[in-house]
């Protein structure tokens, strides 16, 4: 599958994981939604998707919501000091703006 589909599929099973937590009481199911959510949105990041453009299936699921915003905003943070110079010199210590 393209990164698209990886991407919707994965948002699948974070809202998959989440409506039978929901259903169960699991509280570790949901822990599990969470972080499904939160790698789908490191990947739309590094997939250059929008911070705008949420996916459908988070929009009513503020857990998995939230966890997929905190995803993208680390994913898109973590690139810029990667291609930030005052990050990268040899002492290993994020720079002024980053650190």
């Amino acid at each position: 599958p393209g990164a698209g589909e990886q991407i919707d599929l994965a948002c699948l099973e974070a809202r998959r994981l989440h409506e039978v937590a929901q259903i169960w009481g699991d509280e570790d199911m949901q822990i599990k939604a969470e972080h499904t959510a939160f790698d789908a949105g490191r990947l739309d990041c590094k997939l250059d998707v929008s911070f705008l453009e949420v996916p459908p299936l988070f929009r009513t699921t503020p857990f998995l919501l939230g966890s997929w915003k905190e995803g993208w905003q680390l994913e898109c943070e973590d690139e810029d000091m990667a291609h930030c110079d005052g990050c990268q010199e040899s002492r290993g210590d994020p720079c002024l703006y980053h650190g």
